[in-house]
């Protein structure tokens, strides 16, 4: 499964009402090491093409960054992957921490 682009409050609530695993990934499209972890996710979405992810433009789309902020309690960072499952949040990693190799055992 492919990066499905949220950038409105339905998609973002759809999303975050959704069952099994599933990432949210916030991601800068003007930093550089935003553009390192988009590439870590494309590799983690081949691998692991049965778990949704979300991408969500924190510049284009702010106010929905921010409302992820607000319903998961997680500070903003970016990038940012948070992996959420049928309960709720199960971890977050950012920056340099957004990697294939360390997100691949939690799904």
């Amino acid at each position: 499964m492919s990066m499905r682009e949220i950038d409105d409050f339905a998609k973002l609530e759809e999303f975050l009402q959704g069952m099994g695993k599933r990432i949210l990934f916030k991601h800068s499209t003007r930093c550089p090491i935003s553009a390192r972890a988009y590439r870590e996710m494309e590799l983690l979405s081949e691998e692991h093409p049965e778990v949704p992810m979300g991408l969500v433009k924190v510049i284009e789309s702010r106010p929905i960054s921010q409302e992820i902020e607000k319903r998961l309690g997680v500070m903003h960072q970016s990038p940012q992957v948070i992996l959420l499952d049928g309960k709720g949040l199960v971890a977050h990693v950012s920056h340099y921490e957004v990697k294939r190799e360390k997100l691949s055992p939690l799904l």
